[in-house]
């Protein structure tokens, strides 16, 4: 629906100022303009009174205050996403639209935090000193499988979420189990991606490890299936070669302990004029709305306060500032009909003036 444009007098209105914003409201409706609204910025008396009970009419609204909010320019229907989400499906919506951070938000929406892609691009990109944390996800056997797209050919706890470590089977067999005890990653927190080496996959039956993901759709004998069973290890396909497995894995990391907790808020009803100073200094790309539970409500960005707010004007009975409803000086004024002297309210864009 279109937003309506008030036609309103002056502070402290007369019979004037309130008959004229009814008269010319009644007049825009009758030349088909139903975007046009009677108001007023003050309380009525007695006169006004008598000459609307006279003919029959109600009151127009009173409307005391303009002053473009954060609601006037903040963004609803928010992408978000939640901390049992995967960086990849972040990652998908970010793409998707173009976007560069999401509003992160529990069940009822009640906002937790926000990620972003570059604090993603952190979390793929740790510092080379921390090859550990190359390698680490916390994530879910579900959720892994779902981020590759893969075959499950036996699954042991799915749900669970866990902390657990890539490794690619590509060393000799004989190396294969010292190599993960000296990087200090236990077998039961191990992910191991090889291809079609029974070898391996076999010594990872052995070693208990918690997963093992056979690259490239090939398969895998049933004779290790049946062993993996037992041993409960986890066993599932992957479509893809082994380096591109190993990355995938990593975007299947749960958000939670990922995403920063400390998002800047605010209330729909602060003031533009007041936010703007706020935010000057800081460099958040998006700035959350949020209601006193802290459900999420919409989002603004620096240019969105930059945008023309939706309230339009007409003033009637007056044409100064210094009597027009409070926030007259940040909003549009469309038109303007008065029989009073010039007040030369400064406008932006041309005003019909009668």
């Amino acid at each position: 629906m279109e937003n309506p444009v008030y036609i309103i007098g002056h502070k402290n209105p007369d019979a004037d100022a309130i008959c004229s914003a009814v008269a010319y409201a009644a007049f825009k409706k009758a030349k088909g303009e139903t975007n046009f609204r009677a108001a007023r910025c003050g309380n009525t008396n007695s006169r006004i009174d008598a000459i609307f009970g006279r003919f029959g009419l109600k009151l127009p609204r009173f409307v005391g205050d303009v002053t473009p909010r954060v609601r006037d320019v903040m963004v609803t229907g928010v992408h978000t996403v939640h901390p049992r989400q995967t960086c990849a499906e972040a990652l998908e919506i970010l793409e998707r639209h173009d976007i560069r951070t999401l509003p992160v938000v529990d069940e009822k929406g009640r906002l937790e935090g926000t990620i972003s892609i570059f604090k993603l691009g952190q979390f793929f990109l740790p510092t080379k000193n921390d090859t550990k944390s190359m390698r680490r996800v916390r994530s879910s056997l579900t959720c892994i499988t779902r981020a590759l797209n893969a075959n499950p050919l036996y699954l042991h706890a799915p749900d669970e979420v866990e902390e657990l470590f890539v490794r690619v089977g590509a060393m000799d067999v004989a190396s294969f189990g010292r190599w993960a005890h000296l990087q200090g990653i236990g077998n039961e927190q191990s992910i191991v991606v090889v291809g079609d080496r029974e070898d391996i996959q076999r010594r990872s039956v052995e070693l208990g490890i918690r997963l093992v993901i056979v690259t490239g759709g090939l398969e895998v004998s049933d004779a290790i299936l049946l062993s993996a069973s037992k041993r409960g290890v986890s066993f599932i396909v992957s479509p893809y070669d082994s380096a591109t497995t190993a990355w995938i894995v990593r975007t299947a990391g749960l958000l939670e302990g990922i995403y920063s907790p400390h998002a800047v808020t605010f209330d729909p009803d602060e003031k533009l004029h007041h936010v703007a100073k706020r935010v000057a200094p800081d460099n958040t790309p998006v700035f959350a709305v949020v209601d006193a539970d802290r459900k999420l409500l919409g989002v603004f960005s620096k240019t969105d306060l930059l945008k023309p707010v939706p309230t339009q004007l007409i003033l009637v009975d007056h044409n100064e500032l210094s009597q027009a409803v409070d926030g007259a000086d940040q909003v549009r004024i469309l038109e303007i009909i008065d029989h009073h002297r010039l007040g030369n309210p400064p406008s932006q864009q041309p005003i019909r003036f009668i």
